[in-house]
């Protein structure tokens, strides 16, 4: 009896195929792959049993069954078949098809961080879906374009698409829109903004049944309310969305959720509890290869174990967040290049197409103007189309000749611009990374903007047991002589703060200087001459007291006191980094702050920049005022605001020198 009830029960849990054809059958994986995504996934295989070879539904069969399976992690099965499905759909002349592959191909290659390609089958699938008039696949498109933006930090772009996809979009795609919007205004702290968009996502996640969109809503709400210190409804947020993605077998963001459940524990003074969910984040990141997540999770465990003085047990997760940072942040890098080579591809098939079409128009052009002669008398005819054969192989051999120097010309810059790249993604490696940062301080933005691809800006952060220490560097010249400058001053602050253990400004850039003169002595018989070096601004602050200590080499500090609303300048020393007619100790200056005030450190390209209506310097008493314009702002917004003022007032200018910003609220 209990062998014949449970074959019951089994056979009641197998989907009901029935007689469903393939084109229903699709319908079915499209209704459960957001709610149910095992069932969606047998609905699928299903329908590619039935799909005849050769047909469309074979084609969008195997797209159904290709996004099952990477939405279950598995990208080689997924990726296999989505290039299957593209080679069939085009054989078949199948627009949608193709559309529906270059997609799914795009969101695949965004979760593996294969930024270039993705952004090319995006932009194809958005063409096609245009054509089509398919406002689901058009919103679709639009918001994972915007998510590669997200992801770069780039929140204007990415608030451009998301609004965009928003206004296309049907009842589906406006769940995704919304949580990503709410995503975005998180990240540039615009909390109610944030949990604005994440009620919309939510309440359109119930409507549509999709639990991927209600737990991801259900994260930005309980980060908004943990922030807003309301521990109680934040918990509760969270633990609805880690139920909802256990139930979609989603371990990543179920992890990410289960360390942010971690930090209300802690804030509740329940170590206990928030240590047994930083290690259940841990082992399930560590299932599946979440590496970021695990990145996390081994950094907040390494710091409990710490404060206990377990430090073996300390070391080896501190080793373990390391090891992983620093291949996350070799990620961005190529995140980066790879946008930026994304977007390159795009112009460079955009001006292809223009010139095939240009080429088109003038032979079109051509045909007509010999029809016209050829009214005129076939001798006529007979003369003038000699001579335009004449002038045609003439030019012809010219153009060819043009051609070929061309080709030299554009290889050799291919050459050269290849190299400048792979300097750049050593130069940014040498910067530190955003999360870091954000780790280390309340709230803090950094703008980075070369003149060039390199730069001979940089800014530069360590931090150990006692100290943070944080500087705004700026190297002579820029592009690649700046850049080779920059890494030799960089290594030489390494080396007075890692290797010396020095944590006093004043002593870290007297020891910083010595190491670059030698760096420089070494390279050049004739040290008198060599006058390369830095300018830089260096704060130190005491983890345990929280006081601060500035020093500088030809910057000033900006803080701007939240009490009094004005700023205090705080003046560095009248020497650069490097060799000098006299040099003298650089002297340390205590800065008394509080919680609420702002720090800002700015390098010369900033104010120096040449724009607005009489092509003037911007100067420093504008963006004095235009910061206590925008005092009001969270550091992230005003990080947005000083982008856009730099941007309006450069205009069509070329850029005169890399800038880089940086601000903090303590």
């Amino acid at each position: 009896m209990r062998i014949l009830l449970l074959f019951i029960l089994t056979f009641c849990c197998i989907p009901a195929f029935g007689q469903l054809s393939p084109k229903q059958l699709h319908k079915k994986v499209n209704e459960f792959i957001f709610s149910n995504p095992e069932t969606a996934a047998a609905y699928a295989n299903k329908e590619l049993k039935l799909a005849e070879a050769g047909t469309t539904d074979r084609v969008i069969a195997e797209i159904d069954v290709a996004k099952c399976e990477y939405y279950a992690d598995n990208y080689d099965i997924g990726e296999k078949l989505l290039f299957t499905a593209m080679e069939n759909a085009k054989k078949l002349h199948f627009d949608e098809g193709i559309a529906w592959a270059s997609f799914h191909i795009g969101d695949l290659r965004i979760l593996e961080g294969k930024y270039g390609t993705a952004i090319q089958y995006l932009n194809n699938s958005y063409d096609l879906f245009v054509k089509l008039e398919c406002k689901e696949g058009e919103a679709l498109s639009l918001n994972a374009i915007g998510l590669i933006y997200l992801d770069q930090e780039d929140f204007q772009k990415a608030q451009t698409f998301f609004k965009r996809a928003l206004q296309t979009g049907d009842d589906i795609t406006h769940g995704d829109s919304y949580t990503n919007l709410a995503e975005l205004y998180l990240q540039m702290e615009a909390y109610s903004k944030a949990q604005h968009y994440a009620n919309l996502a939510l309440k359109q996640a119930i409507k549509n049944d999709d639990e991927y969109v209600k737990s991801t809503s259900l994260d930005v709400l309980g980060a908004v309310a943990f922030v807003r210190n309301e521990l109680v409804q934040a918990e509760k947020y969270f633990r609805q969305s880690i139920e909802m993605k256990e139930h979609l077998l989603d371990q990543k963001g179920a992890s990410a959720t289960y360390l942010q459940l971690s930090g209300i524990k802690q804030k509740m003074d329940q170590p206990d509890l928030a240590f047994e969910y930083m290690m259940k984040a841990y082992g399930m990141a560590d299932e599946v290869g979440a590496n970021q997540e695990i990145r996390d999770a081994a950094f907040a465990i390494s710091k409990y174990y710490a404060r206990r003085g377990l430090y073996d047990s300390a070391f080896f997760y501190q080793n373990r967040f390391v090891e992983l940072n620093e291949g996350l942040m070799d990620e961005q890098v190529q995140k980066k290049i790879a946008q930026i080579e994304g977007e390159k591809t795009k112009r460079e098939n955009e001006l292809k197409y223009a010139r095939l079409e240009n080429q088109k128009r003038l032979e079109e052009e051509t045909t007509s103007f010999y029809l016209l002669l050829a009214i005129g008398g076939l001798v006529i005819l007979l003369g003038v189309l000699y001579l335009f054969y004449y002038r045609y192989k003439v030019k012809k051999r010219s153009f060819e000749s043009l051609e070929q120097k061309n080709k030299v010309i554009e290889d050799q810059n291919q050459n050269i611009l290849e190299s400048i790249r792979y300097a750049q993604r050593l130069q940014e490696a040498i910067l530190p990374d955003a999360r870091v940062l954000k780790n280390a301080f309340k709230s803090i933005f950094t703008i980075y903007l070369p003149k060039d691809i390199v730069a001979g800006d940089f800014y530069w952060f360590e931090e150990n047991e006692n100290f943070r220490i944080l500087a705004c560097c700026d190297s002579t010249g820029h592009g690649v002589p700046g850049a080779m400058v920059s890494v030799v001053c960089s290594n030489a602050l390494n080396t007075a703060v890692v290797e010396l253990g020095l944590n006093d400004p004043g002593k870290i850039l007297d020891a910083t200087r010595n190491k670059v003169i030698e760096s420089f002595n070494k390279a050049n018989s004739q040290p008198k001459n060599v006058k390369d070096g830095m300018d830089i601004t260096l704060i130190s602050q005491n983890k345990k007291t929280g006081e601060i200590h500035f020093s500088g080499a030809h910057h000033t500090l900006w803080v701007y006191r939240k009490n009094s609303q004005e700023f205090e300048f705080y003046k560095g020393d009248k020497q650069p980094i490097g060799m000098y007619e006299m040099n003298i100790n650089y002297q340390s200056q205590l800065i008394s702050a509080e919680p609420g005030d702002r720090i800002y450190m700015f390098t010369d390209g900033y104010a120096d920049q040449f724009g607005g209506k009489d092509l003037k310097k911007l100067k420093s008493a504008n963006v004095k005022r235009f910061l206590h314009e925008i005092r009001d702002r969270s550091i992230l917004e005003q990080q947005a605001e000083l982008e856009n003022y730099f941007n309006e007032w450069k205009g069509e200018e070329e850029q005169v020198d890399d800038v880089t910003v940086i601000g903090l609220e303590l």
